[in-house]
């Protein structure tokens, strides 16, 4: 039997350390879809916390949500990781930042 352990959206926000309210907003903007169960309600499961750790990680580098949308839904012809790093790394200013972070 191949069952997959979902989480309800409170459980996994807990999990992840968000809020429920960014994981609907996230959801709004097509970035973390999750599944539905037959009563609509959100269902999550191991592989959406993969995803939802690359959007954080791309918004704490700075990547707007509107960008991380164009990283994510890339054909999986690059790795994710690698993307984020392109972007990291090609972002205007980023070196900068790099600089002023640095003691």
């Amino acid at each position: 039997m191949n069952t997959k352990r979902t989480y309800s959206i409170a459980a996994f926000a807990a999990l992840a350390g968000v809020t429920p309210r960014a994981l609907r907003h996230y959801d709004r903007l097509g970035l973390l879809t999750p599944t539905r169960s037959n009563t609509g309600y959100r269902r999550y499961v191991e592989r959406d916390l993969e995803v939802l750790e690359e959007i954080i990680a791309l918004k704490f580098i700075g990547v707007p949500l509107k960008q991380i949308a164009g990283i994510l839904s890339r054909p999986n012809g690059r790795s994710r990781t690698c993307s984020a790093h392109n972007v990291r790394h090609s972002r205007p200013g980023a070196a900068s930042w790099r600089e002023r972070s640095t003691p």
